[in-house]
């Protein structure tokens, strides 16, 4: 399988959704109740961190010079 470069934005974001689902999960099994108002306005900013990341990355990554190309017939590097 391929490698692929870290996507900062879905897992940010990805941790944001786990965290409210667990967030709902324990409330649920100690019959406290999770008041929206927390929890949706955290939904946002942590969707906003998410938003922040991925405009960073892809600023550094336009400012990155571009890698060479590998020269035909070269065998693919493992490291």
């Amino acid at each position: 399988m391929r490698r692929h470069e870290l996507d900062l934005a879905v897992l940010v974001a990805g941790v944001v959704f786990l965290a409210v689902g667990l967030t709902y999960a324990a409330a649920s099994l100690t019959d406290e109740e999770v008041r929206a108002n927390v929890v949706v306005p955290s939904v946002v900013v942590g969707l906003g961190i998410a938003g922040i990341a991925a405009a960073v990355r892809a600023a550094v990554r336009a400012l990155r010079p571009a890698a060479p190309a590998p020269e035909p017939g070269a065998a693919p590097r493992t490291d």
